[in-house]
Parts: C-alpha cells; structure tokens; sequence
C-alpha cells in the first residue's frame, strides 16, 4: 500500500469514528413506577424488578409490565413515555449529544402514551414501531399501540404523526386517530378524545372480533367519543388546575412547574403522579442542556377511572453558551444535612415534614425519605434538583407506620456513596388525621346463667381505647384496652338494654346495642295454687241424659322473680291424663299468674301436673287434684 494510499484509508477510519462519536449512548430517567414492573438491561438475559436495578434507562434495555403496572420515563429533551400494562417495549436507540436526540422504542406488546418536546434540531428524531408499522413524531402528546389483532393504533391530542406501513404513508394532527381495517388499510377519524389512553383501552377491544368491519367500530368508536365529551363536561369544574406561568425563555436547563388542583385527583406532570390535596403541588424537572428549543409540561387529571388534560406550562429553553461556563470549578460535595430540627411533630394532615440539603451535581443519584415502610416512591432528586429539598410522608395507622420512632432520609450517589439522617418523630394519635380509623366492637356472646357477656375489641393496636358498657342508658365501668382484645362485661339480674361503646384517642367511636339477659341460679322461685293442692267440687248430680262434664279454673302463681317479671320464666307445661300437654312460652308468657280451664267428668277425681322451666335452669313443679266424686249440695254448677 502505498502512503497516499494509507493516508487516505486511516482519513477514512478516522471520519467514520467521528461519525460514531457525534452522538453518544444517552439515558433515560423512570420518575414513576406503579406496581413492580421489570426490565432486562441491555446484554443480560434476565429481567430484574425496576425497583432492584435502578432507575436508568438505557439504550436496548427492555421494558415489561403486567396487569395493573405502569412506568413512566423522562427523556433527556425533558420529552416523556409512559409504558401502560400488559405491555412490553424495547428501546433500540437512545442518543443524544451536541443538541442532537435520537430516540425509538418498538411496541412489542401493548400500549404507550407520549408527550414530545418540539426538536429544534432538524437531525433530531423521535419514533415508535410495531412488527407491521413505523411512527414518526413532531412535537407531539397522544398514544400508540399495538392492538391485539397485530394492526397499529395511533390517537394524537396534539401535534403530527407520521404513520409508514410497508410503500403507504399517513398523517395525522391533534384531535384525529387512525384505525385500521382487516384489510390493511387505515381511515382518519376525528375524536375528542383523541391521545388518552383510557380512551384507546376501551376501543381497542372492537378489534378483537374480526368479522367487525371497520365502519361498524368507527360507529362504535364515535358513540363512545360521544359519552366521553359528555362525562368530560360533567367533570369539568373537578378536572380544574391553575398553574403558575412560566418564563418565555429560560436559560438554565431546569425548571419547577407548579400548579393548584381541585382536591381528590391525580394529577400527572413532567412523569410524576401526584394526589391532589388541593395545595400546591411543586414538580421539578430538568433535560440535556444542549436541548434548546421549545418545552411544553401538559397536565392530565385522572378522577372517578376517567382521564383529561387539565392543564399546558410551556416556555423556550435557550443554551447558555459553552465559552461561558467555567470548565475549571472544584465541587466541593456538600454532605446530606436536615435542617427540620432533631424532632418532627406529626399531627395536622398527616403528614410528617422534614426539610434538609444535599449535593445535585451527581444526576444518577437518588433521595428518598421513609418512615417505616412507607418510602417516597419518587426519587426526589427529580423533584428538588436545586440541592434543598421539603418532603411530607403520610404517617397514620391505616398505613401502619404511626408506631415508628424516626423518620429517615437517604442520599445514594455513584460519586459520593450513601449518606442517611435521621430525626426523631413525635407522633399525635389523638389527632384525626393521624388516627384514621376508628376502633370496632363486636358482640361474640351472652351466658344468662352466669350473667356475663363476651366482645371483641378491635383496631385498637396502638391506640388507647376505652370501652363503655351502658346499662338501660346509664354508664357503667370503663374497661381500656392498647391492643386488640376481648372483653367480658357482667350483666344485671332481670333484662336489660346495653349500649357497649368503644372510644379511641381521636374521638372516633363505634357502639352496638342488644336486650340482653340474666339470670342467675341463685335465685329461688316456688308456686303458689289457689284454694289448695286439693279442691274438692260440691256438684250434684246430673240429671239423666244430661252431660256430666265439668270445668273448674286452675290458677296459681310463680313467685320469686324480681318485679314479678315473667321474663325469668322460660316455659310453662301444664298436663293431665287422657288429655294433650299444654306449653305456656314466649308472648304467651304475659304475668306470674296463669290462669287454665280443666276439663273433668262428674263422679271422677283428676290431678293437673305443672312443671315451670326456668331460664336459669331451675325446674319447679307443682300439682292439684279436683274431687268430683260427691256432693251433698242440690245446686247445679257449670254442668254442660
């Protein structure tokens, strides 16, 4: 070879490296995770849950989810994806340098909804591929998918795509979706609800039949966009955000977005979700700084399964220079330090809040807080990319983590390692928002006998929770338990209303009431029979051919039971011969007194046995014989 030879094949090499190097291998940020989606790194073969291996996104990682997962990636323009369940997607290009992003992921499996900054640089590109299309992005929020029968979805809220499909082409702008045909062949149809992704779960499921034709699920896919702007006008005033307006321009490749939402939605901004309390939610995010060009932050609002953009902050980012950044600063790293005090009061809301400082310049690190096992689910590093951070944690007992004595923050840095710092917690049960839930009382059983009733006092692990019995409204003595428990409450002889009321130190109360009974074996009850065990009947004889049946009255008494009150008394059998027993119970039971006719033949002698059952257990008995044997009076009497 000869030198001229050689020299222009090492130009060669050298140019072709050049090529490679002007754009290097970027990564992406996962600022929200729901459930415990996986992701197979790039040269592994297993997947790891995110959660284990990281939060970087890097180019030909794959991603998976599962019913009811969900992750969202923040790109380095600050464009973002969010990976819905049930799908898999793998990232095969993710560059970015000198202002220059190249990005494309392939929709193996599922769906993906996707807010894209506007790329300044005309190099720049964005898209997204099934097996059977390609999708190219301009500045854009909307979906895409793969639909179960292999055909590719696009749905744009705003902005323009790009559909190819083999040597076919088309295009479509904010409020279209395009749908395919079993044919292959694709029509542009305008809907409102273009771009959500709620909205594409639900039509997608048209596909599934193929013998639907495509006019039948445009028609199908028209009458549900029209339910859709119905229930978007319902929720209007609660879909309702007011956001602070940003700079026009920026120069510093961050910024916070801030908005005030109608409490109980959840609002999603720049890849983080956020339950609305209706304060001020505060997200901070940030890109690549050689990323100029527009940058927009929509806002979606999700209440009641539904989903709407509820709100836009956009401004233009202008690089600063590279010959005015000074290359030749020492960082000094500044160590994780709470600025909140040694102790944390917990109380109003809820919410424990500790404020502190740390070193931002390692972007790959992560800050979490965590009381127990309840931990901030975002990296905070994303949210307070300034160095100071203010973070509140839910801490209450329907999450569990009310008994913990510290709460704990964490800073992890490739750079600087791991630095944690800690404060003490004073926790306030006695405030509601802190003790949630209310304690439980639950009737297990009464023993009339023994004059006692079992409960069950519940949600009280923790607490302080004082039971009340109530006597026939009356206050009876308190019983205080700090843990789950039973409890065994005695009862007052007779029957009685009860009121049993259980109190924790918030004030939640929970009561139940039952009519219970008592009756104790000590007691002594007897019978008294009116005129004696014996009567004998003065009745004369009955003419012939007449009937010689009489009746007398038996009365008698119980006596014994408190106020005469025939509650104690649980049965009442009354027998004589030759005739069917007769059983007094119930609200049969009306008096101590019992009043029955006997039937008896003149000339005859009967006895009538009575056994009274007590509810105490005690049985006491008693019997009386009518003599009709004789007379010696001529009075006639009750002869039938």
């Amino acid at each position: 070879m000869t030198f001229s030879k050689y020299f222009k094949a090492i130009s060669l090499f050298i140019a072709v490296l050049a090529c490679f190097s002007a754009a290097k291998s970027g990564s992406g940020k996962i600022t929200f995770t729901l459930g415990d989606p996986q992701i197979m790194k790039y040269g592994k073969s297993d997947w790891k849950s995110i959660r284990q291996s990281g939060k970087k996104v890097n180019q030909f990682d794959k991603i998976r989810t599962v019913l009811e997962e969900q992750v969202i990636i923040s790109l380095p323009d600050g464009s973002s994806l969010t990976i819905d369940e049930n799908s898999l997607v793998e990232i095969p290009e993710l560059l970015s340098e000198d202002g220059v992003n190249n990005f494309s992921a392939e929709i193996k499996k599922g769906r993906v909804k996707f807010s894209v900054q506007k790329q300044a640089n005309a190099k720049s590109s964005i898209k997204f591929s099934t097996g059977t299309a390609t999708a190219a992005i301009r500045g854009t929020e909307g979906v895409f998918a793969e639909l179960p029968n292999g055909m590719a979805f696009a749905s744009l809220h705003e902005g323009a795509l790009e559909l190819t499909i083999g040597n076919k082409s088309y295009t479509i702008g904010g409020g279209q979706t395009l749908l395919p045909g079993a044919d292959g062949t694709y029509q542009v149809v305008e809907l409102a609800a273009s771009g959500e992704m709620d909205f594409l779960k639900e039509v997608e499921g048209y596909f599934s039949d193929s013998t639907v034709s495509l006019d039948s699920i445009i028609k199908l896919a028209k009458e549900k966009d029209s339910k859709y702007t119905e229930m978007l006008n319902t929720l209007k005033d609660s879909l309702q955000c007011n956001t602070s307006n940003l700079p026009d321009t920026i120069r510093e490749n961050s910024v916070t977005l801030k908005a005030i939402c109608k409490p109980g939605i959840n609002v999603t901004i720049a890849g983080q979700t956020i339950a609305s309390t209706g304060e001020e939610i505060s997200v901070s995010t940030g890109w690549a700084s050689d990323t100029e060009g527009d940058k927009k932050f929509p806002l979606t609002c999700s209440v009641n399964n539904f989903t709407a953009d509820c709100g836009l902050l956009k401004t233009y980012f202008k690089a600063v220079a590279e010959d005015t950044v000074k290359k030749d600063t020492v960082h000094v790293h500044n160590k994780l330090e709470l600025t909140s005090g040694p102790v944390i009061n917990v109380c109003e809301k809820g919410l424990a809040t500790v404020e502190g400082t740390f070193d931002p310049s390692d972007p790959s690190a992560s800050l979490r807080v965590s009381v127990g096992k309840k931990s901030s689910e975002t990296n905070l590093l994303l949210l307070f990319s300034n160095g100071k951070f203010n973070y509140s944690i839910p801490v209450n007992d329907k999450i569990g983590n009310w008994n913990e004595k510290q709460i704990k923050v964490e800073y992890e840095s490739n750079t600087f390692g791991k630095e944690t710092a800690t404060a003490e917690l004073s926790i306030n049960k006695s405030c509601p928002d802190v003790n949630i839930t209310a304690p439980s009382i639950t009737f297990i059983a009464a023993d009339e006998i023994k004059c006692s009733a079992e409960l069950k006092v519940g949600e009280a692990n923790g607490d302080i929770v004082i039971l009340t019995p109530y006597l026939d409204g009356a206050p009876m003595m308190d019983k205080t338990f700090q843990n789950d428990g039973k409890a065994t409450v005695n009862l007052a002889t007779g029957i009685h209303d009860y009121n049993f009321q259980v109190t924790d130190q918030a004030g939640h109360k929970s009561s139940i009431s039952r009519k219970l009974g008592c009756y104790p074996v000590s007691d002594k009850f007897s019978i008294s029979l009116r005129n004696g065990p014996y009567e004998r009947l003065r009745v004369p004889r009955p003419p012939p051919g007449a009937s010689t049946i009489l009746y007398r009255n038996l009365h008698f008494t119980i006596n014994g039971m408190t106020e005469n009150d025939p509650v104690y008394i649980k049965e009442i059998a009354i027998s004589q011969q030759d005739k069917k027993k007769v059983i007094i119970k119930g609200s049969s039971l009306q008096s101590n007194s019992v009043d029955h006719q006997v039937e008896l033949s003149w000339g005859t002698k009967v006895t009538v046995n009575i056994d009274v059952i007590m509810k105490n257990g005690a049985i006491i008995k008693a019997s009386k014989t009518f003599d009709a044997t004789s007379s010696n009076t001529s009075k006639s009497s009750e002869v039938k």
